[in-house]
């Protein structure tokens, strides 16, 4: 009985390997100039669109985040960068239930070296709802692993 359930999943297997895949569409990120452009994490909301979101380099590194439709044009593109306008690194991100966009990561701060940074966007039009900046040990590097929503749809992220 063992050999033959084994047989019908084996056969299984190799037809679904045999499913056709097609490529619905490509898009290029070149970022504010030809740093070096990194994606992190990505999902995609209730309404099929993609959001990808990294780091990008300009003069230094920026958190990046790209919405595109199902078709794969842009709906819109948004860079931040701390107010010690020096290397912000991405970590994390989640959507909720309407599609805002939650970000975290690591920003440098005016005099506290690196800071916990988290970012809510407005799901339609990237609009930067509110950033919520955290300096957990004085003047020493603060940094988030990830994040998720939690029961109540509120941003957690962890470290």
């Amino acid at each position: 009985m063992k050999a033959i359930l084994s047989i019908i999943l084996i056969l299984m297997a190799l037809n679904i390997t045999k499913s056709q895949v097609s490529q619905e569409w490509v898009v290029e990120y070149t970022g504010a100039t030809t740093g070096s452009n990194k994606p992190i994490k990505s999902a995609i909301d209730c309404n099929g669109n993609f959001v990808v979101a990294g780091n990008s380099q300009a003069i230094n590194y920026d958190f990046v985040v790209i919405k595109y439709s199902p078709s794969g044009s842009i709906i819109w593109s948004k860079r931040y960068d701390g107010p010690g306008t020096n290397n912000d690194y991405l970590t994390g991100m989640v959507l909720d239930d309407s599609g805002n966009v939650y970000v975290c990561g690591k920003s440098w701060g005016v005099t506290t070296r690196y800071d916990w940074a988290t970012i809510k966007y407005a799901a339609e039009d990237g609009r930067e709802m509110w950033v919520r900046r955290f300096n957990w040990r004085t003047n020493l590097s603060d940094e988030p692993f990830g994040m998720c929503l939690d029961i109540d749809k509120k941003t957690t992220s962890r470290y």
